[in-house]
């Protein structure tokens, strides 16, 4: 992490599931203010209960959660997952004033403020539609929409584009590169299993690896020195940067995977 204020800070950190299996076990992790961070690891790593141990979702036994905010009052958290939170019966529109009336955002509550996400995330189109009459991509552009219009100061992205085909994966990292490093920068942590997603939206990638019952550690980090216009998704997966920080990234990842 580069010197700073620090947004995210966990401290020897010890999980268990109920069977006594130690997921972690003095796990630290510090994140800094506005920094952008990928998690990759093979299946069953951990990356997705650390994400919900940093949104408090899931109590850890031993050692401590410490979140922080611009303005030093606790920060509100953003959690995207892979199945989209948009509620069936409400059109995309509604989905998302409903999110800003249940965030309290009174100061942010406007048709203008509303309009500006959905623009964001190309869902003028399909604003007045249900869920079920939208694609795939759309769905999970919908969520963003809605989980930013909250103000989240820190953003927790659980593989957004897992479920998505190839096309709908490009277009919606092409949205996550703008919001991510756009105006109003916030601190991003994405899990993925993407390595070039990984490389495109972070300027950290760390490499969660674990062996079978040992507990889960960082076993590998790369900065990732990319300007905005270079983080491009088709231009980026062809740049000799990316190109070379995947074989090196993949070589660190390979030892965990399991091929059984």
């Amino acid at each position: 992490m580069k010197t700073g204020k620090v947004a995210i800070d966990l401290k020897n950190i010890t999980h268990s599931f109920p069977d006594s299996l130690n997921l972690f076990r003095d796990f630290s992790l510090q994140v800094g203010m506005s920094e952008r961070i990928a998690i990759v690891g093979a299946s069953g790593a951990g990356k997705s209960t650390l994400l919900e141990i940093i949104a408090g979702l899931e109590l850890v036994q031993k050692g401590e959660r410490i979140l922080s905010s611009h303005e030093g009052s606790r920060p509100r958290i953003g959690y995207i997952s892979q199945k989209d939170a948009l509620l069936p019966w409400y059109t995309i529109t509604r989905n998302i004033q409903l999110q800003m009336m249940l965030s309290n955002l009174k100061e942010h509550t406007t048709v203008s403020y509303e309009n500006d996400w959905i623009n964001k995330l190309g869902l003028l189109e399909t604003q007045d539609k249900l869920p079920d009459q939208l694609s795939g991509g759309e769905r999970q552009r919908a969520s963003i929409a809605m989980t930013l219009s909250a103000n989240p100061d820190i953003l927790l992205l659980d593989e957004p584009s897992a479920s998505l085909d190839f096309q709908s994966k490009l277009l919606l990292e092409e949205h996550l590169v703008r919001l991510v490093y756009g105006d109003a920068p916030r601190t991003t942590i994405l899990v993925t299993h993407d390595i070039d997603q990984a490389l495109i939206l972070a300027d950290r990638v760390l490499v969660l690896g674990r062996h079978q019952k040992d507990p889960a550690k960082i076993v590998f980090e790369l900065s990732v020195e990319l300007n905005v216009s270079e983080r491009q998704p088709i231009l980026a997966r062809k740049s000799q940067f990316v190109r070379d920080a995947f074989e090196e990234i993949w070589g660190k990842l390979r030892p965990f995977v399991r091929t059984t």
